[in-house]
């Protein structure tokens, strides 16, 4: 069952029927460019990004139910969410719909509404922080966003403590490189925004920014926490880091975020 901004489609209380037909899943369509070299067969690989899919949502409603089921559909934001995973939600917009057929003596409409997914995914509806991991060794492993199974390119990573040398990796291949922290400082870097911020308090918000610092990359150009699939077992899934530092005394490192669902 879906849900939009919190109403059920399937309604009794305004006689609205979720009807067969409706397509709630994701189709999956590669944006990619064609890279060609002269001389050379086929094409150079290059990495894709996912379109916003559609999702054709179909409604039967008495002509009383009408008028409030283009009320909510007509919201400048839609949130999606589904009884089976209650935890999740997806930001959408209405684009488009369509009464497809009005029965006899106008006692019911069936209509169409294509609402697209936004940002692809569906994401958690709270957000998460890591365990605090020390930084012990000059590489340390971190396991996030289990069970995700879309890219996150919106996660907070801070560094506390004093530090140099900072490296994260993705195991994409995605990377960002951290300024140094002194003792009693976080140095936190906002992967949505590429910028960096250097706070004496533990906040996860504001701070002095030294984005001009931080450096960051990948095979999509940008930061990103991808789940890396098991061998053999898709369901289950994690995002891995790596964090190397050149020196580090009494330092740690948390990940803050929503995991990533294509659903």
């Amino acid at each position: 069952m879906i849900r939009v901004n919190g109403t059920p489609l399937d309604n009794p209380a305004l006689g609205w029927i979720f009807r067969s037909g409706s397509v709630p899943y994701s189709g999956l369509e590669a944006n990619i460019i064609d890279l060609r070299v002269a001389g050379r067969d086929g094409l150079v690989p290059v990495p894709a990004t996912l379109g916003a899919p559609v999702w054709p949502l179909k409604v039967n409603t008495p002509p009383s139910g009408w008028e409030p089921l283009l009320a909510l559909f007509s919201a400048q934001e839609l949130v999606l969410t589904r009884n089976d995973r209650p935890t999740i939600e997806a930001r959408a917009r209405l684009r488009g719909s369509s009464p497809d057929r009005v029965f006899a003596r106008n006692e019911w409409i069936d209509a169409t509404f294509l609402v697209e997914i936004t940002e692809a995914y569906w994401r958690d509806k709270v957000t998460t922080t890591t365990p605090i991991t020390p930084l012990t060794s000059a590489a340390v492993e971190l396991s996030v966003f289990s069970g995700g199974s879309a890219p996150v390119s919106d996660a907070m990573i801070r560094i506390q403590g004093a530090t140099t040398g900072v490296r994260v990796t993705d195991a994409s291949g995605a990377w960002v490189t951290m300024p140094d922290c002194a003792a009693g400082q976080y140095v936190r870097f906002e992967s949505k925004t590429g910028q960096c911020f250097r706070t004496t308090t533990d906040t996860w918000v504001g701070g002095t920014e030294i984005s001009g610092l931080v450096d960051f990359g990948g095979p999509r150009g940008n930061f990103e926490i991808t789940p890396v699939l098991a061998a053999g077992d898709p369901t289950t899934r994690v995002g891995k880091l790596t964090v190397t530092s050149a020196t580090r005394a009494s330092s740690s490192v948390a990940v803050r975020g929503k995991a990533a669902y294509i659903l």
